[in-house]
């Protein structure tokens, strides 16, 4: 059995290179996952070959960042921005910022690409070097957006609640606060 030498995979993630030869899962589990939502827990992640071989496992922190859901070509294909590569939606787990995060299994990194405020649902590809998603932060409302490759440049798709993108919007400040024990 390919994989063995990880032990218990998750049972609900299993994304594909885009050329079908390795197969990313969830390895190292802490707390329950489901099918249904595969990422509520902390784990490990590693890329099995599907023809067998030594995984590759993904350096992540997972002191510092929490997985929520891998960027996807399709439903069963990651997207790749390079031939070992592949992004992850995350979160920064001391600033509660939202991240996507490019792990290159060739290289054995694991890089921010994007980090913020906001929060992105679903992001998938829409063709050469474009992105959509469904995408929220203080000031926009959750609407669908198109990216480029690099998430740096956002246009707005849909206008789901046109009444609150009108409405004022002020700035808002976040702070950190200690609670006495």
């Amino acid at each position: 059995r390919i994989g063995e030498a990880l032990g218990p995979l998750s049972p609900g993630i299993h994304w594909y290179s885009q050329d079908g030869t390795m197969v990313l899962v969830g390895t190292n589990l802490t707390g329950d996952a489901t099918p249904y939502a595969p990422f509520g827990q902390d784990m490990d992640l590693a890329l099995i070959p599907v023809a067998g071989g030594e995984p590759v496992r993904v350096a992540l922190d997972r002191r510092r960042w929490s997985i929520e859901g891998v960027v996807a070509q399709d439903d069963r294909a990651l997207l790749q921005p390079g031939p070992t590569a592949f992004r992850l939606r995350g979160r920064d787990k001391q600033t509660g910022e939202a991240v996507i995060l490019t792990a290159d299994w060739g290289t054995g990194r694991v890089t921010e690409t994007w980090r913020g405020r906001g929060r992105f649902q679903d992001i998938q590809a829409a063709g050469p070097n474009r992105l959509v998603a469904t995408y929220e932060d203080f000031r926009t409302p959750a609407n669908l957006f198109t990216f480029s490759g690099d998430l740096a440049n956002a246009a707005r798709l849909t206008d789901v609640s046109p009444e609150q993108r009108r409405a004022a919007a002020g700035e808002a400040e976040l702070f950190d606060t200690v609670i006495p024990r």
